[in-house]
């Protein structure tokens, strides 16, 4: 368990990987990094690198750290913003919903942007404080709302209010 999670940083590029040298995580001395990369051995990183424990996924450690550095991917993004965890996003080349997914982040959620080179050179950012979303964030309890727009489908109810926006629900 992280001893402060405001310096805990999770690492996860889902199934891509990551192909990035282990001792760039000494740069940030401070930190404390769990990377969740099944071919990563942290034996090679620094003291400040954990591997993510196998049967743990990210989802379940976000709670306990700060940020997270990952690509654009919209699970990800869901689970991150569901859980108020800042976005240090290293942009994508040549995945069609990456510029969507930027622009949504930028709009929604508290993010900094990174270059591939910035990654492979450790210049991540984690001193400077998340950039603020331009716009409204997003509701984080889309869950909760489901829920209730199923009990108001059972109930028979025609509509109800989800979020701004009326989400119709019909029996037909």
């Amino acid at each position: 368990m992280p001893e402060d999670p405001g310096r805990c940083v999770l690492v996860s590029f889902g199934g891509l990987g990551f192909q990035l040298d282990p001792q760039v995580f000494a740069t940030w001395g401070e930190h404390e990094f769990v990377v969740a990369d099944p071919g990563f051995d942290p034996a090679a990183a620094p003291a400040n690198v954990r591997a993510l424990p196998a049967g743990v996924r990210p989802l379940e450690l976000m709670p306990l750290c700060d940020r997270l550095i990952t690509k654009p991917g919209y699970s990800s993004f869901c689970e991150a913003l569901s859980q108020d965890v800042g976005l240090h996003v290293v942009r994508r080349e040549g995945f069609a919903e990456a510029a969507v997914l930027e622009r949504a982040l930028v709009h929604h959620g508290r993010h900094r942007l990174l270059s591939q080179t910035q990654l492979q050179r450790g210049d991540w950012q984690l001193d400077q404080p998340l950039l603020a979303p331009s716009g409204p964030r997003l509701q984080n309890d889309g869950s909760a709302q489901a829920a209730k727009a199923l009990v108001a489908l059972a109930s028979g109810q025609p509509a109800m209010l989800i979020g701004t926006g009326t989400v119709g629900l019909s029996s037909d």
